[in-house]
């Protein structure tokens, strides 16, 4: 058993919520509560990566595949760190993670928290969209429309200004190059 799967497992159970574990294949499936809904999550450990997977509880009608579909692609590029998917001929939804890491060492617990949280904070951002297309008659335009509306697109990640930050007040101690043994590219 690594030592990333027995983080993973250790923060299941400091967080006390349900999960299995299956040593054997490196796998935990853990439910997941949020604000009224509950996501069922697989996080594999393998040789240098991790992924996790959060699954949608709801199952996608025939009918409403092609508008989530066209909502997926609306909305897909907008995260970058994890991907919202559906299987069409099943109808599921989820979003899925992926960290590669060196298997020499195992991952600390704020990156195994991130790579958990991620998915899971991505369908809590598009869950109110998703219902409105499955029960509400919305199409994916007015669906995507709505994450606007709310601010889920809008709101600005901490980096996306970095190049405007105020300047800093005071003499900033910038450390000296060294005139010599700099290589030339």
């Amino acid at each position: 058993m690594s030592d990333t799967f027995e983080s993973v497992v250790k923060h299941f159970e400091a967080a006390e919520v349900l999960f299995r574990a299956d040593p054997e294949k490196q796998m935990v499936w853990a439910m997941l509560p949020s604000a009224g809904v509950n996501w069922m999550a697989f996080v594999s450990v393998e040789e240098g990566s991790l992924q996790v997977m959060a699954h949608h509880p709801l199952h996608i009608q025939e009918d409403k595949r092609s508008a989530l579909a066209e909502f997926i692609v609306r909305v897909g590029p907008r995260n970058t760190l994890c991907r919202l998917e559906m299987d069409y001929d099943e109808g599921k939804l989820m979003t899925r993670t992926r960290m590669y890491f060196d298997p020499e060492s195992s991952l600390n617990d704020e990156s195994i928290f991130a790579m958990i949280s991620c998915p899971v904070f991505a369908l809590d951002c598009v869950h109110p969209a998703v219902i409105a297309i499955l029960h509400q008659g919305k199409t994916a335009a007015e669906a995507a429309g709505m994450l606007d509306e709310e601010g889920g697109a809008k709101q600005e990640t901490p980096h996306a200004n970095r190049f405007n930050l105020p300047k800093p007040e005071g003499d900033v101690p910038w450390l000296e190059l060294p005139e010599e043994g700099l290589q030339r590219n």
